[in-house]
């Protein structure tokens, strides 16, 4: 008889758990908080919205989820600063005269940023999960401490504008959903000047569909932050390209990999670090320098129509032929590894820029060191291989040593 009854209990018991479990995982409704206070103030001052003694904050009490709204039109222009972490199934900004302002802590979004009017705007902090989508509103990256604030696992289907000394931190991975990112530095005020995009913490991916445009100065970089040495990677449908500016792409010898399209028409674009190009590069206009370190077989498919290539870099050849029928004329003024070095025919040649090195190269095309690389050093290390008639020609001031070329071509000194 004790038994009967004491199983009849521990099941009432468990019966009664499992209620309560079901009762606190259900999903709550989610409330409408609207900005109520006729100017600016904290987020986090309940007054100020129209779910007080709460303000929107998922949680916030047990159960609840927020769809926060700053539509109240105001007399004049205001600020909702958001200084802590707050959680959200949604914010809308519906008012012209608005801008909320983040300075610190993490807004968790669960759904949608909706800007319709007004500004919101990433001091510190970040963003985490989400859509930021706009409809009239701006999305504002401002550096007002010194280290930007961060987007992680973010979706974009809004323009944001960098300007220099303004860097917006990535973390994981930012999708572009028709999204763009115009990143535009000072023209001749060198690195300092430039505008950042940076891997915060571990490696990102840029992906999705959408555009990365550079304008300004040369000085605009999308690296690692830091010292760091995590990885970059840009999707198949994102594009990067040189507007009024140019650039840096990579950067700390991190691996820097360009699954998209890189555009370059105007200015100067660099890749640096350890790069590879499974997607495609269009050099039509400006300059290109492959900097860095990377292999023959990483410069992938790259399209020339104009500018000018450079080599600036450290170039892995061994066991390889680097063609230059393909990618019209070199540059020099970094190193080459081994290998081959070929024409295939076309005119396409090599020229000495600055001091550089071929180490065990065979050459089978032109090599030059014009007169504007005067008192410029080839450095020849294991020697160089001439074949099939092809010259090295020295112009005054060319330098190099003529006892370590080999094979079949000529050197005319003029």
């Amino acid at each position: 008889m004790c038994v009967n009854t004491c199983s009849l209990q521990i099941r009432s018991f468990i019966g009664a758990i499992v209620g309560m479990v079901f009762c606190f995982t259900a999903r709550a409704a989610v409330v409408t908080s609207n900005w109520i206070s006729t100017g600016g103030g904290d987020w986090a001052t309940a007054a100020n919205w129209s779910t007080s003694p709460n303000y929107p904050n998922n949680g916030t009490p047990l159960g609840s989820e927020y769809q926060a709204a700053v539509n109240n039109p105001g007399a004049a222009a205001y600020t909702v600063t958001l200084q802590n972490s707050v959680a959200v199934d949604g914010l809308s900004l519906a008012s012209a005269n608005a801008t909320v302002q983040q300075s610190a802590g993490t807004l968790s979004l669960q759904g949608t940023m909706d800007l319709q009017a007004g500004t919101y705007q990433l001091v510190l902090g970040q963003i985490q999960g989400g859509r930021i989508q706009s409809e009239g509103g701006a999305f504002v990256v401002t550096n007002l401490y010194g280290s930007g604030g961060i987007l992680n696992n973010v979706t974009l289907a809004a323009p944001i504008s960098l300007t220099y000394s303004n860097p917006l931190n990535l973390q994981n991975t930012l999708t572009l959903d028709g999204g763009s990112i115009t990143m535009t530095s000072l023209t001749g005020g060198g690195s300092y000047y430039g505008s950042v995009l940076n891997a915060y913490s571990g490696a990102i991916t840029v992906n999705g569909t959408g555009n990365i445009i550079f304008n300004g100065g040369d000085y605009n970089t999308i690296s690692p932050s830091g010292f760091s040495s995590s990885a970059i990677t840009i999707g198949p449908n994102v594009t990067i390209s040189t507007g009024t500016g140019g650039g840096t792409l990579g950067g700390n010898s991190a691996p820097f990999i360009n699954q998209g399209t890189i555009n370059v028409t105007t200015s100067s674009l660099a890749l640096a670090g350890k790069w590879t190009n499974p997607g495609t590069i269009n050099l039509a206009g400006g300059s290109l320098s492959l900097g860095g370190t990377f292999a023959t077989s990483d410069i992938g498919h790259l399209v020339r129509t104009g500018g000018g290539l450079l080599l600036t870099g450290t170039l892995s050849n061994t066991a390889q032929v680097l063609d230059l029928s393909s990618i019209g004329s070199v540059a020099l003024a970094g190193t080459i590894n081994g290998g081959t070095i070929t024409a295939g025919g076309s005119a396409s040649s090599l020229s000495l820029s600055s001091s550089s090195t071929l180490n065990g190269v065979t050459l089978d095309a032109d090599l030059s060191l014009p007169a504007q690389a005067s008192y410029a050093l080839l450095t020849v290390a294991n020697g160089i291989t001439l074949l099939n008639g092809h010259m090295i020609r020295l112009k005054m001031g060319g330098n190099m040593d003529l006892t370590s070329v080999t094979g079949s071509g000529q050197v005319v000194v003029d």
